[in-house]
């Protein structure tokens, strides 16, 4: 999971250099993850809106969904 976790991390801030939270979700998460399975990525920035991107990061195809900081409150449930 430490490679996992850091290249999380490289993919995130490279798409997103003030990356503020870096959530890693799907199977990786879940300890179900393949030699085959996607990397799937929630960033918080400051930048308004939100938004989805798959691209592939040093051979690991990765789906990342951009969300607002602002916005955290909302996918928190008390």
């Amino acid at each position: 999971m430490t490679d996992v976790k850091h290249l999380a991390q490289e993919a995130a801030t490279n798409q997103y250099p003030h990356s503020h939270l870096i959530f890693i979700t799907g199977s990786h998460a879940q300890g179900r993850a393949t030699a085959h399975s996607d990397l799937d990525l929630v960033v918080f920035t400051e930048q308004p809106g939100t938004a989805y991107e798959q691209f592939t990061y040093k051979g690991q195809q990765i789906d990342l969904f951009k969300l607002c900081i602002y916005q955290l409150h909302e996918f928190i449930y008390y």
